[in-house]
């Protein structure tokens, strides 16, 4: 199960958003500037009812000095030890704080399963989703020199089908959609069409450029 983690200010609409529908879930932080005034004390106690109403576990309030960024860092990493999947959406707050946070979380991500929300305060505004997986991958070298290969081969030749793939590689099928969904979850492939022709995503593309 998933921490879900927020970044706070004065409006706990985009937490609840996140966590409505949400069954499995290991933990809630919610990080915010200090000292907390009165606003996002009112903004953490909608939080903290929703929760309770929904039976979701009690949010822990996680406030930061933004005027010592390294300590501020450190003391949202260690809200994150032990969490090996997390559910990060840095809508809310101040600039400062989501900067600490996203520090944070990347850094997190070197070792665990990390899912980057965003929503800009326009309501139209799309939600940005970042897989913060490739960051593990080009700072760790998680990839063996199989997938790595798979992943060119999408990159150089877009539209491909898992078949065409297979039969480029050397590989069967079953081993290339495999590969495909893995890569899938990581958001660095898309399939399309009724070939289920394969394409990189900008994502696979900005990773290549570090591999």
């Amino acid at each position: 199960m998933p921490l879900y983690f927020f970044t706070l200010g004065f409006h706990a609409d985009h937490v609840i958003r996140r966590l409505q529908g949400v069954r499995d879930v290991e933990g809630i932080v919610v990080v915010t500037a200090e000292p907390v005034v009165r606003a996002v004390h009112v903004a953490f106690g909608e939080i903290a009812s929703f929760c309770d109403r929904v039976r979701l576990p009690a949010p822990r309030m996680v406030p930061v000095d933004i005027s010592s960024p390294g300590e501020a860092v450190v003391r949202i990493a260690e809200a994150l030890q032990g969490f090996d999947r997390v559910v990060a959406d840095v809508s809310g707050g101040m600039r400062s704080v989501v900067v600490l946070a996203i520090t944070a979380l990347l850094i997190h991500s070197t070792r665990a399963s990390v899912r980057l929300y965003a929503v800009a305060e326009r309501e139209d505004a799309p939600e940005m989703h970042i897989p913060l997986e490739m960051v593990r991958v080009v700072m760790g070298g998680g990839l063996s020199a199989e997938r790595r290969r798979v992943l060119r081969t999408i990159a150089e030749a877009p539209g491909a089908s898992p078949g065409d793939l297979a039969r480029a590689l050397g590989k069967s099928e079953k081993t290339v959609r495999n590969y495909v969904a893995e890569f899938r979850r990581m958001g660095l492939v898309e399939v399309r069409g009724p070939r289920q022709g394969l394409y990189p995503t900008p994502w696979l593309r900005l990773m290549l450029m570090y591999l």
